[in-house]
């Protein structure tokens, strides 16, 4: 530390955070910031965040990085995550948070700002950079949270399942004479 600590100016939640790992540190009174020491920080994620979610989202802007994203890219599409993400934006601005937001899970409100950049209301925009680099980060992060998407299986027509079930009961009418 480059200043000596003034045990005065501490508070309970700047003191509990120098004593953790800084993966463990928390925002005890709600307002966005976690203190640690005298210091106010913000990170990308809340701690209350899903841990599955977190490690696949630096694991897909790691990737992205190896398949060269550039600085202005990473940036964006951190900026955009971080804000999706923040659970407390609207308290910090003195705002009730919307009720359609406040139950969202963090890959529910990923998946709403895929969503809103895709579908714009009049009010929004996304510049199509923007749109491109937050599409190859969702793109990497939906297969590392949710897994390879699965091959579609072709669906049976009514003619093809008709088809099939007249040969099934005839098996079974063969089976019951014999």
């Amino acid at each position: 530390m480059a200043d000596p600590i003034d045990l005065s100016a501490l508070t309970e939640e700047g003191a509990y955070n120098l004593l953790v790992h800084r993966y463990e540190q928390v925002d005890m009174d709600g307002d966005g910031a976690v203190r640690v020491g005298e210091a106010s920080l913000f990170f990308v994620f809340s701690p209350d965040a899903d841990n599955g979610l977190k490690q696949a989202i630096v694991d897909s802007l790691k990737e992205m990085k190896a398949e060269g994203a550039t600085s202005r890219e990473l940036f964006t599409v951190s900026t955009m995550v971080m804000r999706a993400l923040d659970t407390t934006f609207f308290q910090r601005l003195g705002l009730q948070t919307p009720a359609e937001e406040a139950s969202l899970s963090g890959w529910e409100r990923l998946q709403a700002l895929y969503d809103r950049i895709h579908n714009p209301d009049a009010y929004n925009y996304t510049s199509p950079a923007s749109q491109e680099a937050f599409d190859w980060f969702y793109r990497i992060l939906s297969e590392k949270y949710e897994g390879p998407a699965e091959p579609e299986t072709p669906q049976e027509t009514p003619d093809e399942k008709g088809k099939a079930d007249l040969a099934r009961l005839l098996r079974e009418v063969e089976g019951a004479a014999t």
